[in-house]
């Protein structure tokens, strides 16, 4: 009759590989002998060599939480830690998260667990170092989702400013390949945290210089937002010098992450038809300083912001000394703009559009700014009475006229043609 231990081990050996979250279950109620069975092998080497991709990380910790040791060798005289290398070698896009988390288990758990520390000490130490390594294989599965997973994770947790085996620390994922709705937020968090903005990947590109590249590719949905995040990158870094204090780093970074979080809304809100742009302003200060395309905040109210809200949010802006006297990247100023826009809406919105150039023209007198004088048209000349115009339209008149005797004189033969056909034979 087999004794409880067999029989969990035996259960063991049949869940490892299943796509579920039987073995999960099993170490996490059991606690499981760090034996060798017949064939030499341990659990916790049966876990790293064949576990289920998806539960792999999780038994690993569980038994390495119960005292499974990490520096067993297998028959062939391998050591766990180069098997566990072999599987995140040989693991695809999906499963390299996980595998990654083991091997760097596996490699600090090994130097962890030494007979010369208490085995409560162990355990706090391994305890620590599997919330760490949770945290960041949880990031690098959440990172480039289209939900608030990761968001909220780095929210909640401070997450390490360390490089991977790939040489990639969180924030140089985030600015990578996080996913566009939510990569700002993340970035912010990251940079509160400490994150270091100056680090370079493994290509030698700057953080900097992917974050432009990414700006330059991103589609008009996620342009504001992976702006935001090159301009975050740009300021971090030079706020982030070695002379100044951890604390007053920390406050500038984050007097930094407010003004982008509220130019960022703008852009997001401006052109929506709601009160969000109006309450922005209202609640917050924007600063009147031009993006990267050359537009400020009252630009882009003038130019797009929706047509029932666009005249207060021009109000607001204005009280709040944004100037008029800038030029759009066509060259045409504030007021010819505001004017185009006036002559081209419905009858609803013509008495909100007519107050916004009103509160436009107002503001050219009040900061003493001259309008372009407008350009006068070239005199039109009389086109007929040049004789080469003239010759011209005859020449087009006489086409005309000689299209429509052909197109008769080609009904007349089709007719002729088809009286002598139908003519009876003598």
């Amino acid at each position: 009759m087999k004794t409880r231990q067999e029989e969990l081990l035996s259960a063991f050996d049949n869940t490892i590989n299943i796509a579920d979250y039987s073995v999960v279950r099993l170490v996490n109620d059991n606690e499981l002998e760090d034996k060798p069975d017949a064939k030499g092998l341990t659990p916790l080497m049966k876990a790293v060599q064949g576990a289920h991709p998806n539960y792999a990380l999780q038994v690993v910790q569980k038994l390495i939480l119960q005292g499974a040791k990490a520096d067993r060798k297998f028959p062939n005289g391998q050591t766990i830690l180069e098997v566990a290398k072999q599987r995140a070698t040989f693991s695809n896009q999906f499963d390299k998260a996980a595998s990654r988390g083991i091997t760097k288990l596996i490699e600090q758990a090994r130097q962890i667990q030494d007979k010369s520390r208490r085995k409560d000490e162990v355990e706090g130490m391994i305890n620590q170092l599997l919330a760490l390594e949770s945290l960041k294989v949880t990031f690098d599965n959440t990172v480039n989702l289209p939900d608030y997973s990761a968001f909220r994770l780095v929210r909640d947790n401070a997450i390490p400013d360390e490089p991977d085996d790939q040489g990639l620390t969180p924030l140089m994922k985030a600015v990578q390949g996080s996913h566009p709705f939510y990569a700002l937020q993340i970035v912010e968090q990251l940079l509160l945290q400490g994150a270091r903005a100056d680090r370079k990947f493994p290509n030698g590109l700057t953080l900097l210089e992917v974050a432009k590249q990414r700006a330059a590719a991103s589609n008009q949905f996620e342009k504001s937002g992976t702006r935001g995040i090159f301009k975050l990158i740009e300021q971090a870094r030079q706020i982030q010098d070695k002379s100044k204090r951890k604390d007053e780093v920390e406050q500038m970074i984050k007097q930094l992450l407010d003004q982008e979080s509220i130019k960022v809304s703008f852009d997001n809100t401006i052109n929506l038809p709601d009160y969000s742009a109006f309450r922005l302003v209202k609640d917050n200060k924007i600063p009147d300083e031009p993006d990267d395309q050359g537009l400020t905040p009252l630009m882009k109210a003038v130019q797009g912001a929706e047509p029932f809200y666009a005249a207060q949010v021009v109000e607001l802006l204005l009280k709040n000394g944004a100037s008029v006297d800038r030029e759009f990247p066509n060259g045409k100023t504030m007021l010819e703009v505001v004017r185009e826009r006036g002559s081209q809406v419905n009858q609803f919105q013509i008495e909100d559009t007519k107050k916004m150039v009103k509160l436009i023209e107002e503001a050219y007198k009040a900061q003493n700014v001259q309008d372009k004088p407008k350009a006068a048209k070239p005199l039109e000349q009389n086109t007929t009475s040049r004789p080469g115009a003239i010759k011209h339209s005859m020449t087009r008149r006489q086409e005309m006229a000689a299209k429509m005797t052909k197109s008769k004189i080609d009904t007349q033969d089709k007719k002729t043609t088809k009286d002598k056909n139908t003519k009876p034979k003598k």
